[in-house]
C-alpha cells in the first residue's frame, strides 16, 4: 500500500489537495520526493500544480495506469501514424551498421551512434553514407568508447560522450571541426547517457562507491565539474545505480525542448529540461517492481556485472525497464517489460485511456508482419521505426520471400532486394 505522511494541508486552490511525502511499501508503484514539495489531489488521483510555488519547486504530472488498460490482441502503427517514407542505410565496408544506440535528424541528416562499430555514422536523408565523426584512439579530438551523443541545434554543436574515459567532444556541425574537449570529473561513477538541453550539460550516473547516490548530473562545460545531483537512486529508481548500459540511451525526445530521462526500475518518466528535472508521467500498476527485490538484485551481484540476475523479477512477471518512450501531440507510447516479455502502451491524453498489447504491429510493411520495429526517434512530425540488423534475415524469410510485404510501400522496389547483410532500414511516420 502506499503510506501517506501529511506535512502540511491547504484547500486554497481548486483542487482538494495535501502536501505529502510518499514513502515505499513492497507491491506498490510510488511517487516520491525530488524537493520534498508534492501536492496529491485526491479528487483528481494526481499530483497537482500549486499557485504558491513555481514549476521548478512541484511536480504536475500525469498518471498512467497497466493496471486499468485495455489488453489489445495487437496494436497497429496506421491507428496512429500515416505511411512511412522508406530510407535504407546505404551498406558499404566503411559504414556497416551493427546497432544503433542513439539516432539523430538535423537538417535532414541522420547522425547514427554505432556502439558495436564504436562509430558515430552521418547518412543523408535518403540513405547515402557521408562520413564519420571523430575516430577510436587516444589523439587530439579521439574517443576510446562512445557512449551517447546530444545535438545544440541552437548553437550548431554535437557533443560526444566518451564512456571509457568520461570525457566529452565538442565539434562543429557546419564543418565537423573539432573545438573542445569537457573532462567530467570523476568520482568513481560511470557515465553512458549524456542530454545537453539550453546549456546545459546532463550525465547519467552510476556508483557502487558512493553513500548517497544520484541517477543524473549536471556539469558545467567550462570545467567539467558538478554543478547540479538529481534523481536519488534510494527514491527514484528503487536504490539501483549500478553500472548496467542497456542497448539504447536512457534520454528520449532528446531533440524536443523537454527530453525525457527515464531509470531501468523506476515508474517515472522524467522530463529534463533547462529548468532543471521534473515528472512527466507516473506509470501505475501493482506489479512494478519493488525495492526489496531490486536491492536484492544488488546484493547478490556484489557490484559484479557478471552476477547480475534478473531471474528474481523475470519468474515473478515483475514490470520494469520502461523504454523506447515517444510522445506526440495526442499520446503517450513506450515499451515495458513484465518479467521478460515485451509489452507496448498507448496513452490518450485528452480520455486518459490506455491500451497494452504484446505486438506493436506497422501493418503498413505486411498485415502478417511480427517483427518487432522498434521506435528509436522521435520529433514533433513523428517518428522513426526500425528494422534492426538481428531482425533482417526473419524479415526477408517471412515478408520478402513469404510474399506478404504491401506493394505500395515507399521504396517496395529496393526492399524486396534487402540481403541479411544490408544496413538497417528507418521508416519515417508522420503523427496522425
Amino acid at each position: 500500500m502506499m503510506m501517506v505522511r501529511v506535512i502540511h494541508g491547504d484547500s486554497s486552490c481548486q483542487h482538494h489537495t495535501t502536501l505529502i511525502s510518499v514513502t515505499y511499501n513492497v507491491g506498490m508503484s510510488i511517487v516520491y520526493h525530488i524537493r520534498e514539495k508534492f501536492l496529491y489531489c485526491h479528487t483528481c488521483n494526481k499530483l497537482v500544480n500549486h499557485p504558491r510555488w513555481s514549476s521548478n519547486d512541484i511536480l504536475d504530472a500525469d498518471t498512467i495506469s497497466i493496471d486499468g488498460a485495455t489488453r489489445c490482441d495487437s496494436l497497429l502503427f496506421s491507428d496512429f501514424f500515416k505511411a512511412p517514407k522508406v530510407v535504407l542505410l546505404e551498406t558499404k565496408p566503411e559504414c556497416v551498421v551493427q546497432n544503433i544506440r542513439s539516432l539523430e535528424i538535423y537538417k535532414e541528416d541522420i547522425y547514427i551512434l554505432d556502439d558495436r562499430a564504436n562509430k558515430l555514422y552521418v547518412f543523408d536523408g535518403n540513405g547515402k553514407f557521408k562520413r564519420t565523426i571523430s575516430s577510436p584512439g587516444r589523439g587530439h579530438g579521439e574517443y576510446m568508447k562512445l557512449a551517447d551523443f546530444s545535438i545544440d541545434r541552437t548553437k550548431e554543436v554535437i557533443y560526444l560522450l566518451d564512456e571509457a574515459t568520461d570525457e566529452i567532444l565538442k565539434f562543429r556541425l557546419d564543418d565537423y571541426k573539432f573545438l573542445s574537449s569537457i573532462k567530467a570529473v570523476q568520482n568513481g561513477y560511470l557515465t553512458y547517457c549524456m542530454q545537453e538541453i539550453g546549456g546545459k550539460i546532463y550525465l547519467n550516473r552510476s556508483s557502487v562507491l558512493e553513500k548517497e547516490k544520484y541517477e543524473l548530473r549536471e556539469i558545467d562545460e567550462r570545467n567539467g565539474k558538478q554543478v547540479g545531483k538529481f534523481l536519488k537512486s534510494d527514491d527514484y529508481n528503487h536504490g539501483w545505480n549500478f553500472p548496467l548500459s542497456l542497448e539504447h540511451s536512457n534520454f528520449y525526445s532528446k531533440n524536443s525542448q523537454s527530453p525525457k530521462y527515464i531509470g531501468l526500475f523506476s515508474n517515472l518518466i522524467m522530463n529534463v529540461t533547462a529548468d532543471g528535472v521534473s515528472a512527466a508521467y507516473i506509470v501505475d500498476s501493482r506489479k512494478f517492481v519493488n525495492k526489496d527485490e531490486v536491492l536484492m538484485m544488488q546484493r547478490i551481484a556484489e557490484g559484479k556485472l557478471e552476477k547480475i540476475d534478473f531471474s528474481g523479477i523475470y519468474s515473478q512477471k515483475r514490470i520494469h525497464q520502461i523504454s523506447r518512450f515517444i510522445e506526440s501531440p495526442s499520446k503517450v507510447f513506450f515499451q515495458y517489460l513484465e518479467g521478460d516479455e515485451r509489452n507496448y502502451l498507448v496513452y490518450d491524453k485528452a480520455s486518459g485511456k490506455t491500451k497494452t498489447s504484446s505486438l506493436f504491429m506497422n501493418d503498413y510493411v505486411s498485415d502478417k508482419n511480427m517483427i518487432p520495429m522498434d521506435f528509436c526517434y522521435s520529433d514533433e512530425r513523428g517518428v522513426v521505426a526500425l528494422l534492426k540488423p538481428c531482425f533482417m534475415p526473419h524479415f526477408i524469410k517471412y515478408i520478402i520471400d513469404g510474399g506478404k510485404m504491401r506493394t505500395h510501400l515507399d521504396n517496395y522496389s529496393r526492399l524486396i532486394k534487402l540481403n541479411k547483410d544490408s544496413n538497417p532500414v528507418l521508416f519515417f511516420h508522420e503523427y496522425k
